[in-house]
């Protein structure tokens, strides 16, 4: 999938009563989903590497790997890396870490405290600002949430989702549902096998059909737009099976 991005403003909603609660809830649907995804990508990514045997965990954006040895849990560890949407990731080769995290997380500066200095007694305490509440994500974070989602799939020279690419929209829906600011672009995509005509309208199609699951799914229709661009955007060479599959493909880009 391609990876546009636009760096955005944040967009804050604030939300009372009730509604923090749902807030919450939504976001830790929304994380739970991220992990799994994350998860799938990295042991494909680990699979393709033949390193199929290594164990691969998260916890938010942050992977945990277990290898055999110290020469794969390295290797491990650079594949991971590697993958879009990760941000560290901390690998083991039998009981020895061979790899820390690349930068703390959040969670880990919080482990290193170090006693507090006091204040001049003449310097008022400022006021802390209140974080944003958690409940909505950037657009540049959705962006990264549905890049990391797995590859929608159809039947072979049809618009018709695959069982396992129904999965992956009702995953894009999640997120989309849980940010209700946000509206994309669903592009379509396809190899270069067949004439470019078919391609065009092969392409068009599979965007059309993601957005109308969508829509089933609850997502509201004003917020989503879809195009098929055929195989005039390649991401690689379409000159091997695996090349045209990675090329076959439907985009979601956020809008401004």
């Amino acid at each position: 999938m391609s990876r546009r991005r636009r760096v955005i403003a944040p967009i804050v909603v604030t939300v009372v009563g009730l509604g923090a609660l749902t807030g919450l809830q939504d976001t830790y649907f929304r994380a739970g989903m991220v992990e799994d995804s994350l998860t799938a990508a990295s042991q494909v990514a680990l699979a393709d590497a033949g390193l199929d045997d290594v164990e691969v965990s998260f916890a938010g954006r942050d992977a945990t790997l277990v290898a055999s040895s110290e020469r794969d849990a390295e290797r491990a560890a650079e594949v991971v890396e590697a993958v879009r949407g990760v941000r560290v990731a901390t690998a083991t080769g039998g009981e020895v870490v061979v790899r820390p995290a690349v930068g703390p997380s959040p969670s880990a500066s919080t482990t290193k405290s170090a006693a507090p200095s006091p204040s001049p007694s003449a310097t008022p305490t400022p006021t802390p600002t209140p974080s944003p509440s958690p409940t909505a994500a950037t657009e540049e974070q959705v962006q990264e949430q549905l890049v990391a989602i797995p590859t929608i799939t159809f039947v072979t020279n049809s618009a018709d989702l695959t069982p396992e690419g129904r999965a992956t929209v009702q995953q894009a829906a999640a997120v989309l549902l849980a940010n209700p600011q946000v509206k994309v672009t669903i592009e379509g995509h396809t190899d270069s096998v067949g004439t470019e005509e078919a391609n065009l309208v092969l392409s068009q199609a599979r965007a059309q059909a993601v957005l109308s699951t969508l829509v089933e799914l609850g997502v509201t229709a004003d917020r989503l737009a879809a195009q098929g661009f055929g195989e005039t955007r390649p991401t690689v060479p379409d000159t091997t099976p695996e090349n045209q599959a990675t090329n076959r493909r439907v985009d979601f880009i956020v809008q401004q």
